[in-house]
């Protein structure tokens, strides 16, 4: 039985509420059957069933919220769909535990230290959003301060307090952001107290991750997801492992005790830095983390026997894939949040000759209509 959320249908999440879980992941499984519906030489495939997720609720370990002008200062909500209309609301059923715990405190704080919401009509405020980011394998928080670059006092004395209130929380980051479009995060940020960063486990590896950095928002079914990614490999001591979009180095991590050597791109350089760092944390010597596109760097490898594609919703760039085939991998395994991009990436390769073992959708996002899916190709 599915619980009951007070702002449902009203605020910009979890459209599937309404609908038992079971009916939930066999309405992902059609998204990607769709999908590849559109492409002649996918339509035979059969994908495996969704692999449903460990927890379907309580399982966001990433909140933002934004904050806007109330009766007392500000107040915070999510937004309506289609609109940037507020609606507030008490909690949420799929924030991690731990978020909304350190969520009802910051409410409580923005009337006491005086918080000014931001108005985007007037340009006004001090605080835009509030991100908060929760590590469930060692119970940290990163609380993330989205302003407008005024309002100093204020939400230096909301930082100090927050971390007074809530010991989990183990710093406190304020990012500068003065654009009038709808992007969160500016470029400009600056600790206010603690550390800016926190510890996350994921498996048996330590992960260091910024408020900027990307993670997969569902811990319990990320943990799966890689643990599939890892055996559909089939790993040997002797591959050359590239991971071509990898973030901070979270598959690259869990893959280099099975292998001779890792090579990581990505583009982001706070992301190369937290790759280096973690490889440091989890005291490896067997990767190596670049910086740059893939589509530049990829092109420079003539052999790799396994490659991992994690690429944004866009897909991949023609050149990566086409650079992928030059390796001559024994397999290229590749993760999308896109069945449509992934379709379009996955019947170019069977025109160079591919072959598709396995592909299975995993729902990293239950109650949403985004779905995670992982294939194996072999040449």
């Amino acid at each position: 039985m599915n619980q009951v959320c007070s702002v449902f249908q009203r605020c910009g999440g979890c459209h599937l509420l309404s609908k038992d879980y079971s009916e939930q992941l066999k309405i992902k499984e059609k998204l990607l059957l769709d999908s590849l519906s559109h492409y002649s030489n996918l339509s035979n495939l059969v994908p495996l069933s969704c692999v449903p997720s460990p927890r379907i609720y309580a399982y966001r370990n990433k909140v933002q919220l934004p904050v806007v002008p109330g009766i007392d200062g500000a107040k915070m909500g999510l937004y309506a769909r289609g609109s940037h209309e507020l609606v507030p609301m008490d909690d949420c059923l799929v924030h991690s535990a731990l978020a909304e715990s350190i969520l009802k405190e910051a409410k409580k704080l923005l009337i006491s230290c005086n918080i000014q919401g931001y108005c985007e009509r007037t340009r006004k405020g001090d605080l835009r959003y509030l991100m908060i980011r929760t590590a469930e394998g060692t119970g940290e928080a990163l609380v993330t301060l989205i302003s407008n670059g005024e309002g100093w006092d204020s939400i230096r004395n909301f930082a100090r307090m927050l971390m007074e209130r809530c010991p989990q929380v183990v710093g406190v980051v304020e990012n500068i952001n003065k654009r009038r479009d709808n992007v969160i995060l500016g470029r400009n940020h600056h600790l206010l107290e603690g550390r800016a960063h926190l510890i996350e486990r994921i498996l048996d590896k330590k992960f260091r991750v910024l408020s900027n950095s990307f993670l997969q928002v569902n811990p319990f079914q990320a943990a799966q997801l890689y643990s599939a990614a890892i055996e559909w490999a089939d790993l040997k001591a002797d591959d050359v492992f590239i991971d071509a979009y990898c973030g901070v180095g979270t598959l690259s991590i869990l893959a280099s005790e099975h292998v001779k050597q890792v090579y990581g791109i990505e583009c982001v350089e706070e992301a190369i830095e937290c790759a280096r760092n973690n490889a440091e944390l989890n005291q490896l010597d067997n990767c190596t983390f670049q910086c740059g596109k893939s589509e530049h760097i990829l092109p420079q490898f003539t052999k790799a026997d396994i490659i991992l594609l994690n690429p944004p919703r866009k897909g991949c760039e023609l050149s990566v894939l086409n650079a992928a085939v030059s390796c001559k991998p024994r397999s290229i395994l590749y993760i999308s949040c896109n069945p449509k991009s992934l379709s379009k990436d996955l019947s170019f390769l069977l025109t160079k000759g591919a072959n598709i073992d396995r592909i299975q959708t995993f729902d990293l996002f239950p109650h949403t209509l985004h779905v995670e899916t992982l294939v194996q190709i072999s040449f």
